[in-house]
């Protein structure tokens, strides 16, 4: 296929782009085939106009068969587009700003209820450590049934407090981890979506 060929049906596929960008992609591939040692190797290279005016359109964003076509298309510019996200941005504030606080609070009160939980897990083992010292001083006044039962409840509470303490360690850890995760993902989704 010679070069003006093969321009000329890319410049049928590329009828959806406006003229100016057809122009310029054009210019591009007549100047990629020009400057080829090859011209022929470099059509080969490139492949047939109908893939390459899917990659253009691609890259504008517009699908070379549109399923349903808009009856009404609205002349909205970029610029005016960033200009009506400037103008509600101060409408939004004042709902978007305290939601943000209160998201950011329950955050903080749900890890201060399970950090409080832990602290009560720690302080069950402390109790019981200190219960099952004390054992021997009930062995000597109250006799070795009741030494024996507080043996018992000192054992449980130390098991109990240190499972709690365990399962709090771990759900802190993983909420965490959670949150870690999932801001970092929308950061670098914002910096690649740049």
């Amino acid at each position: 296929m010679s070069k003006d060929k093969y321009l000329k049906e890319l410049r049928g596929k590329l009828s959806l782009l406006k003229e100016e960008d057809r122009k310029d992609a054009l210019d591009y591939y007549e100047g990629y085939i020009s400057d080829a040692e090859d011209e022929q190797k470099a059509i080969e290279t490139l492949g047939s106009p109908g893939e390459v005016a899917i990659m253009i359109l691609a890259n504008y964003a517009i699908d070379p068969e549109p399923r349903i076509k808009p009856r009404i298309e609205t002349a909205t510019s970029s610029k005016s587009k960033f200009k009506m996200v400037w103008l509600l941005i101060p409408l939004a504030i004042p709902l978007g700003l305290p939601l943000i606080i209160t998201a950011f609070a329950l955050l903080i009160s749900m890890m201060a209820v399970i950090f409080s939980i832990g602290v009560v897990g720690f302080a069950l083992s402390v109790a019981g450590v200190v219960v099952a010292l004390y054992t021997g001083l009930i062995f000597a006044q109250a006799g070795f049934a009741s030494a024996i039962l507080m043996l018992g409840l000192s054992l449980i509470s130390i098991a109990l407090g240190l499972t709690i303490l365990k399962v709090t360690v771990m759900i802190l850890k993983k909420s965490l981890q959670f949150f870690i995760q999932n801001i970092s993902k929308r950061i670098l989704r914002r910096q690649y979506a740049n």
